[in-house]
């Protein structure tokens, strides 16, 4: 079976969008294009956040060990950046996967500090009565540290007189992590199911890879020539031409 087009009817062409240029990738369609740039966008801001915080706690706080942690964090919006600039499903599936976990476990974590925290502020009396330096911890507990050595009374009434700091820091960059992180989800998983958004093979340059766009036709509007081959039977498709 073969499909003739009718020169005559515009609708059988292929349909040329309008290209849009983002970060310098050339995206023929416009859904595609906005997602692409709130994605980087996205992604940079990320990556410009968490170089202030690894810089701010080896400066401030002397905590060379944070670099990392923060190496591992920017592997997130790295794999954002480069899966939307070089359409790649893989890479931009893993920063809207890891996303989708942060925006749903960053409010479980900062639901479960503040549970354990005021545990231990009504089991503080009953754990350090007074007079007591170390605290009575049960038998078969593991006794814990805070900032690497081990809990004393004095220290553990430390931190609960500043866990009204830690609350009023913590809570809000909560939120914030959590609407940011909702949002990259959204973004990326829409970018990564859209149609349109394939990864080239044949390309080797992705700033001028050619895009297949479809055009979408009615019965009426394809003439055939040649036999018509029953139902689960094998049959040729027309496919729009590369603009």
């Amino acid at each position: 079976m073969s499909i003739a087009r009718q020169d005559s009817d515009p609708l059988l062409h292929p349909i040329v969008a309008e290209v849009v240029y983002v970060y310098g990738i050339r995206i023929p369609n416009a859904e595609a294009a906005l997602l692409t740039r709130r994605v980087i966008t996205m992604s940079l801001f990320l990556l410009f956040v968490q170089a202030i915080i690894s810089i701010v706690q080896v400066l401030s706080l002397g905590q060379y060990y944070s670099l990392s942690s923060a190496a591992l964090c920017m592997v997130v919006p790295m794999c954002g950046y480069f899966g939307a600039k070089w359409r790649n499903k893989m890479l931009l599936s893993g920063f809207a996967f890891c996303n989708c976990m942060t925006c749903v476990g960053t409010p479980v974590l900062v639901v479960v500090m503040i549970t354990f925290t005021e545990f231990l502020r009504t089991e503080f009396p009953t754990v350090c009565p007074p007079g007591e330096k170390l605290p009575l911890w049960p038998d078969d507990m593991t006794d814990p540290v805070i900032n690497g050595k081990p809990a004393t009374c004095d220290s553990i009434q430390d931190l609960l007189d500043g866990m009204s700091t830690v609350y009023a820091i913590i809570i809000p960059l909560a939120i914030v992590s959590t609407a940011v992180a909702a949002l990259s989800c959204t973004w990326g998983w829409r970018l990564t199911t859209m149609p349109y958004f394939v990864q080239p093979k044949y390309a080797t340059d992705m700033n001028n890879a050619p895009v297949a766009t479809t055009t979408f036709l009615r019965p009426d509007q394809v003439s055939y020539a040649g036999n018509v081959y029953g139902q689960g039977e094998r049959k040729e498709k027309y496919v729009p031409d590369i603009v």
